[in-house]
């Protein structure tokens, strides 16, 4: 990569007020190269320490690595210094990155297995209490022999009479499957992931169709979610595949490296998918849907999920002989129902405590009746035609449709609560499909969690 610094955040993490989404930010491209000689492009800034990057662009990455660097919004083509090729890395320009990136998810954890401890010195097949070697250790069977030089683990086999080197991990690594294609988005949401799961998340910048030999030659460009510094990263030991430790992410290892991503959420929730035309969009063939962050229902209260039925198609055929034939057809799709109250919030210390109200309604009222407003919604919600995706507590997700709907009202109850309850039929499978939203979260709507509803004034 030479001069150049490439700027990649991926905020992780997820709570009941965040809509089980992953975040993605793209930061910008920075250079040590100096930018005097085209200070017109940056409105007016000529090099130096820039104070206050939003005066020269919107979105940023500034940390220890990037203060003393400048950054450099356009790829100066024409320009030797300045020129910034396709394997090189992304260059903002303006709301969107000038280069194409893909983005990958995979299953990714690190096991360990545990048991009693020892820590000593292994020399030469033997534990030592002290570090000269003189002080053996009696071996016994069962317990984790751990060396504090090397932080290796060994066992002491009886049959064989010696120390040797034992698993000290499991890795489990499922597959990579996308999460974004062809894309110039600066944030987005990844809604296709599934609760007490962890993720690895890795980014490929889209070189396209090479120009030149060099290029050709050159690997693509990849940077892993979570490998700075504030994560600890697992390194594998060259020598002993089954070894390794944890360490501090940094630059160095981003291209290989990162923590994994564990999402968690205590209710079910569901969300109309809108389908994407990929070859229209940006000529990028992969199955993908849209979300629309204002449309995610949550079930949480009395919540009753019944049971999930597994729908096979088989027929039984008698024939002449002691027993019958089976017929076996290819149906194989999940239904099942689910019944909640309609809110999702508790406003804590008030004496109403729950609450039914829309998400945008914790910002602004959307009307004078808002537990009327939300059934409202949720009646067009219910009638789309468009696929929706239901995810439960456990850790399932299921592309559905909704079949039927109905709800019932609490009518001498205090404010009147609303009990939905509707059956789903799963149409689809979630693997290898992109869901996503380019649209973030109203920060009001979110920090507002909770909070007193609005009173009238009359």
């Amino acid at each position: 990569m030479g001069r150049r610094r490439i700027g990649v955040r991926f905020g992780g993490g997820s709570s009941l007020q965040n809509d089980t989404r992953m975040k993605v930010n793209y930061f910008n491209f920075f250079s040590s190269v100096h930018a005097a000689n085209y200070s017109e492009v940056f409105n007016g800034w000529s090099g130096g320490k820039v104070q206050n990057y939003s005066d020269i662009f919107g979105h940023y990455y500034l940390n220890e690595t990037t203060a003393n660097f400048y950054p450099v919004i356009n790829s100066f083509q024409n320009d030797d210094v300045y020129s910034v090729k396709a394997y090189e890395g992304l260059v903002p320009a303006g709301s969107q990155s000038r280069e194409k990136y893909n983005i990958y998810r995979r299953e990714y954890q690190v096991f360990q297995k545990d048991g009693a401890k020892k820590y000593g010195y292994y020399y030469l097949n033997n534990f030592y209490e002290d570090e000269e070697h003189k002080k053996i250790m009696t071996p016994s069977v069962g317990v984790i022999y751990v060396d504090i030089d090397t932080k290796y683990y060994y066992v002491y086999s009886k049959t064989l009479g010696s120390y040797s080197l034992t698993e000290k991990a499991r890795i489990y690594q499922g597959e990579w499957e996308p999460v974004l294609l062809g894309e110039y988005l600066n944030s987005t949401y990844d809604y296709n992931i599934c609760n007490k799961k962890t993720y690895q998340y890795a980014l490929f910048v889209d070189n396209g169709v090479p120009s030149n030999p060099k290029e050709e030659e050159t690997p693509p460009f990849v940077v892993f979610a979570n490998s700075d510094k504030r994560y600890r990263v697992w390194k594998i030991d060259e020598r002993y595949p089954s070894q390794g430790k944890l360490i501090d992410g940094s630059s160095e290892t981003s291209s290989f490296l990162g923590a994994g991503i564990s999402p968690k959420w205590e209710d079910w929730s569901i969300c109309e998918l809108v389908p994407v035309d990929r070859e229209k969009e940006n000529s990028c063939r992969g199955e993908a849907y849209k979300v629309d962050s204002s449309q995610v229902w949550h079930f949480r209260f009395s919540l009753e999920t019944g049971s999930e039925k597994q729908n096979i198609a088989r027929s039984d055929y008698q024939t002449l002989g002691q027993f019958p034939k089976i017929g076996y057809g290819s149906s194989n799709y999940a239904s099942g129902d689910v019944s909640a109250l309609m809110g999702s919030e508790i406003i804590c210390g008030s004496k109403m405590q729950y609450v039914e109200r829309l998400r945008a309604s914790r910002k602004s009222p959307l009307s004078s009746n808002e537990r009327v407003k939300m059934l409202e919604e949720w009646h067009k919600f219910v009638f789309s035609k468009n696929p929706k995706l239901l995810k439960d507590i456990k850790g399932q997700s299921w592309i559905v449709q909704i079949m039927s709907s109905e709800n019932s009202v609490k009518n001498f109850y205090n404010e009147v609560p609303d009990t939905i309850s509707f059956q789903w039929k799963q149409i689809q499978s979630t693997q290898n499909v992109m869901i996503y939203s380019e649209t973030n979260t109203q920060a009001g709507e979110t920090e507002a969690y909770g909070e007193p509803l609005y009173e009238p004034v009359f």
